[in-house]
C-alpha cells in the first residue's frame, strides 16, 4: 500500500494506522498519512515512546501527488482524516517531544461518541513533567468531550511547553480546547502545565451537554496553567444546551491558574 510513510523507510510505506502505533517510533521520526484519505481507528502513542524537544516525532499529512509533506497551512480538504467512530482518533499516554500538523480528526458526532478527540495524558508516578506538545494545523470535530484535552492527574505531573496554533475546533460536546491538571492546593500552588501557548484557534458550535451538572459547551479553557499566552482566537456559537443550575459556559477563559494573558 502507500497509504502511511515514515521518513526512516519512505520505500516501504504502511497501510494501516495500527502499523503507525507500533512502539518502534524514535526521536526525529517523521509519519505521514496520505492527503485526502481517510484512516479509521485511533492513533494510540503509549507510554516510553518519546522525542525530545530538539528531535520530536512528528504526524502529519503527505501530498499524494508529489510525496512531499503538507504544512500546517494547508487547506483540511488537502490533509489526511483520522476517523476514530466513537472514541478518540490520537491518544497520548505519557509522552513527550510530539508534533502534530496538517491533519484532521473525527468523531462519529457531538451525541454519538463519548471520547476527547486529542488526547495527551500524565499521570506518570515521580513528578515526572512531559515537554514538547505541538499542535500546528488540525481541525478536531464530532466528538462527545473535548476536541482538543491535554493534562496531567497524579500529583506535579503534567506537561511544559505546549503550542497549539492555527487549529480549529469545531461541534463538539463538552468544549474545544482544554489544559487541565488536579484539583488546586492553594497553599502547594500545584500547577502542573506550564509555558502554554495559544494562538489563532477556532472554538465553536460547541453544544453542551444538558445532563452535565458543572459548565460544558465552552470554548479555550486552562487550568493548572502558571505562564500561558492565547492570542488571536475566535470562540462563538457555543453552549446552547448547557443546563447546569448554577455555572454556564465561556468562550476563552482560565481558571487555578496563575500569569495568563488572553489578547486580540
Amino acid at each position: 500500500g502507500t497509504d502511511v510513510t515514515v521518513a526512516s523507510t519512505p520505500q516501504k510505506p504502511w497501510k494501516t494506522i495500527g502499523k503507525g502505533n507500533a512502539p518502534a517510533l524514535r526521536p526525529g521520526d517523521i509519519v505521514l498519512f496520505k492527503g485526502q484519505a481517510t484512516f479509521s481507528g485511533k492513533i494510540y502513542l503509549p507510554p516510553g515512546i518519546n522525542g525530545t524537544n530538539g528531535t520530536p516525532i512528528t504526524l502529519g499529512s503527505y501530498d499524494p501527488s508529489s510525496g512531499a509533506a503538507l504544512s500546517a497551512g494547508a487547506p483540511s480538504t488537502q490533509r489526511a482524516t483520522i476517523s476514530g467512530g466513537s472514541g478518540g482518533a490520537l491518544v497520548g499516554y505519557n509522552n513527550g517531544g510530539f508534533e502534530v500538523r496538517a491533519l484532521n480528526f473525527l468523531g462519529s458526532g457531538a451525541t454519538k461518541n463519548n471520547a476527547d478527540g486529542i488526547t495527551f495524558y500524565n499521570d506518570l508516578p515521580g513528578n515526572i513533567v512531559r515537554a514538547h506538545i505541538y499542535l500546528n494545523g488540525v481541525e478536531v470535530s464530532g466528538f462527545g468531550r473535548w476536541g482538543i484535552a491535554i493534562g496531567g492527574y497524579n500529583n506535579r505531573s503534567g506537561y511544559a511547553d505546549i503550542r497549539v496554533t492555527k487549529a480549529a475546533s469545531h461541534d463538539n460536546r463538552h468544549g474545544g480546547l482544554v489544559v487541565y491538571g488536579p484539583p488546586f492546593d492553594a497553599v502547594r500552588r500545584n500547577y502542573v502545565n506550564t509555558s502554554v501557548y495559544i494562538a489563532s484557534v477556532k472554538a465553536y458550535n460547541k453544544v453542551g451537554d444538558p445532563a452535565a451538572t458543572t459548565n460544558t459547551g465552552n470554548g479555550i479553557v486552562l487550568g493548572s496553567v502558571s505562564g500561558a499566552m492565547i492570542e488571536r482566537c475566535v470562540a462563538h456559537d457555543n453552549g446552547i444546551n448547557n443546563k447546569a443550575s448554577a455555572e454556564g459556559p465561556v468562550g476563552i477563559w482560565a481558571y487555578d491558574s496563575t500569569s495568563v494573558t488572553i489578547q486580540h
